[in-house]
């Protein structure tokens, strides 16, 4: 029973990055014509123990183009008290500063997920403030600060770090 339990869960995962990478192609493609940067983005943050703050980590896809953000995520919240979330993370913002290689964005996202220790759906919104810093070989680095609403009981503050690929 346990085995079919982690066997189900991996296919869970694996199918949400299928699905991130098939829906990310046909938005960003279609929709943004003159793409400059399409990116495989992987964050993860460093909560505080000592206010037993969630883990959280995204993998997806990052795209700027034309003074504007987009970003599609597989998240995943591992928090001992209020249970682990898995969901859907989407979220879009506007450039406020692209000097080359460094973009600052100030953007908004929505994400819906499903705890499975307390078998419910979660909806959430959620402010962000973000940074790209892009390397010319195809590597980057980002920052982003948010704050989730709605996803626990109180308000979840992230500030997430990652790693951005070219592709």
């Amino acid at each position: 029973m346990k085995i079919r339990f982690v066997i189900g869960k991996k296919m869970k995962v694996v199918l949400m990055l299928t699905l991130s990478l098939l829906v990310n192609s046909i938005l960003f493609t279609h929709v943004e014509a003159g793409v400059e940067d399409m990116m495989l983005r992987v964050e993860l943050n460093k909560p505080d123990e000592e206010k037993l703050e969630p883990q959280i980590y995204t993998v997806g896809a990052f795209s700027v183009a034309s003074g504007k953000v987009g970003h599609f995520d597989i998240i995943n919240f591992q928090s001992e008290l209020e249970g682990d979330i898995w969901g859907l993370d989407f979220g879009l913002g506007y450039v406020l500063s692209g000097k080359s290689p460094l973009v600052v964005y100030l953007g908004f996202g929505f994400m819906t997920g499903y705890n499975s220790d307390q078998s419910e759906f979660i909806p959430g919104f959620y402010p962000e403030v973000g940074l790209l810093y892009a390397l010319k070989q195809g590597v980057g680095f980002t920052a982003t600060a948010k704050r989730y609403y709605n996803v626990y009981e109180e308000e979840t503050d992230a500030i997430m770090l990652g790693l951005a690929l070219k592709y």
